[in-house]
């Protein structure tokens, strides 16, 4: 993995998101082009903040491998746009416009999911990761426009890490997708946590991810989701 080749993936990228994948397992969303010099990666964050870290902070295999998997769903987003124009043109009909007046359409959205019970709690020595014990990893499928398609606790040194990831089946993709977690502890506590994804505009078959952490000393007996987006 070279350094001209993050480059010139970039590059080829167009307006599609660029991220950086850290070796922690976040993601930063980025404006720019990102500029390596010497030991510091340099990098404007989305909300237009100039900011750097230390390049040995970056995986640089990941971030080439998510970016490059980014721009081929974009690519198949357009391709399929393009076929549906097409046949519905050829058909003499207009191509279906598929929009949502109000985000707050699909805050009741739930997804088809099978109820959630039993605590996750992982013993282990732990490695170099704060992950203790193998994680609890579950997936689903379905036909909804965006559904959850899989979810991973990590019991870490604090609490807990969650890691979801989104799937668009929608043809026209969404913008502005977010997920709620609802979380149920031993101690009879609930918690209530809300995340835009990365990225939050998801093309056609594409994914997305949503991480939460909770600090917490109690184990977790239950959790449940619910997506909220809009159409593009």
């Amino acid at each position: 993995m070279t350094m001209l080749a993050i480059i010139l993936c970039s590059m080829f990228l167009g307006d599609t998101p660029y991220f950086l994948y850290l070796k922690d397992g976040r993601l930063l969303e980025v404006r720019d082009m990102p500029r390596f010099e010497g030991k510091f990666c340099y990098f404007v964050l989305k909300d237009g903040e100039k900011s750097m870290l230390p390049s040995e902070l970056i995986d640089l295999q990941k971030t080439e491998g998510y970016n490059l998997e980014i721009r081929e769903q974009a690519e198949a987003a357009e391709a399929a746009a393009s076929e549906l124009a097409a046949a519905q043109a050829k058909a003499g009909k207009e191509p279906p416009k598929i929009r949502l007046s109000d985000s707050r359409d699909l805050e009741g959205y739930q997804p088809k999911l099978p109820p959630n019970t039993g605590d996750v709690y992982q013993t282990g020595t732990g490695e170099a990761t704060d992950v203790l014990g193998e994680p609890r990893v579950r997936e689903w499928s379905s036909e909804d426009d965006i559904y959850l398609a899989k979810e991973t606790i990590s019991r870490i040194q604090q609490g807990y890490r969650i890691d979801c990831l989104l799937r668009v089946n929608s043809v026209t993709g969404v913008i502005n997708a977010k997920l709620k977690l609802s979380l149920n502890l031993d101690n009879g506590q609930t918690m209530t946590l809300e995340r835009d994804a990365t990225p939050s505009s998801i093309p056609f078959e594409g994914t997305a991810r949503v991480q939460f952490q909770v600090d917490t000393p109690y184990l977790i007996s239950g959790t449940s989701y619910s997506v909220s987006a809009e159409l593009e």
